[in-house]
């Protein structure tokens, strides 16, 4: 059964008639996003990471990966939340979700107004991927919109939206409601600003040309060329200004999180370091 969350908070849950027994990322008209788990019984002993040890308690386990754009983080993020066994919370699918129903909308990627009205009102649902492996599908008002918003104008986009004052103040409390369960998630600010007493901080970064050079390969791979590497190290460079010098919420490594420079490791191996550092806090054998 999905966790049932009191209709006073912003956060509402919803049965699953799937029967998987994977957790379950949903949303319901009126609200952002809900999370929904297979054990609400279980009593929550580490809200944002932090537990009482008590024995015989499942602790939740909150990991947050932060870091800048094609630094690896989604990817590395899904792997860690399915060695674990736990939900990816993927915020940059959530800013991806508002800069495209804005533009379906007519909203302005600046339009402070316009966007508190768009995340007011805001069916998200995060559902299984068809292919193991992939990133879990994004559905808005029922219809999946995965592919729609990983466009290079969407990805800016959402780079804008996620600077409006207004966008991240109605973002903030349901992804602080999601980390009350076990969860792995990425994005700019978990560390400081969403979760900052998670116990489990990780600050991914990489050389400019490295992530220049992925999310080149990414555009090229997923049908989008017609931008050279100096185009998209140019658009990479422009969007860490924006992302690191924006008023609200700006990119920034936390004091306590590791940070993991991934200029030249393989995915795997920055997973195995992460999930190292991971069991070693929590205790576990190895």
């Amino acid at each position: 059964m999905l966790a049932t969350v009191p209709s006073s908070s912003p956060v509402a849950a919803h049965a699953s008639a799937t029967g998987s027994s994977r957790p379950r990322w949903s949303a319901a008209p009126g609200s952002i996003l809900c999370a929904a788990s297979e054990r609400a019984d279980e009593p929550q002993q580490e809200r944002a990471g932090r537990g009482d040890g008590r024995p015989g308690v499942r602790q939740v386990l909150l990991i947050v990966i932060d870091g800048p754009a094609g630094a690896g983080k989604s990817t590395v993020a899904q792997r860690v939340a399915e060695h674990y066994d736990v939900p990816l919370l993927d915020t940059g699918a959530i800013y991806r979700t508002v800069a495209l129903v804005a533009r379906r909308q007519g909203v302005a990627w600046d339009d402070e107004a316009g966007l508190a009205r768009v995340v007011r009102a805001f069916p998200i649902e995060f559902r299984p991927a068809d292919v193991e492996g992939a990133r879990p599908r994004v559905l808005f008002d029922g219809v999946d919109v995965s592919q729609a918003i990983r466009t290079p104008e969407i990805s800016d986009g959402a780079s804008r939206v996620s600077a409006v004052p207004a966008v991240r103040a109605g973002l903030l409390a349901i992804q602080r409601e999601l980390g009350a369960r076990s969860c792995v998630a990425e994005g700019r600010d978990m560390g400081t600003v969403v979760f900052p007493g998670a116990l489990h901080k990780f600050f991914l970064t990489a050389s400019l040309d490295a992530r220049a050079r992925r999310r080149h390969a990414e555009l090229t791979q997923k049908s989008h060329p017609g931008r050279s590497f100096e185009q998209v190290r140019t658009e990479v460079a422009r969007r860490d200004e924006r992302d690191t010098q924006r008023a609200t919420a700006p990119l920034t490594r936390a004091p306590d999180a590791v940070v993991i420079d991934s200029s030249e490791l393989p995915i795997a191996d920055v997973v195995r370091r992460i999930i190292g550092h991971v069991d070693a806090r929590r205790g576990a054998p190895t």
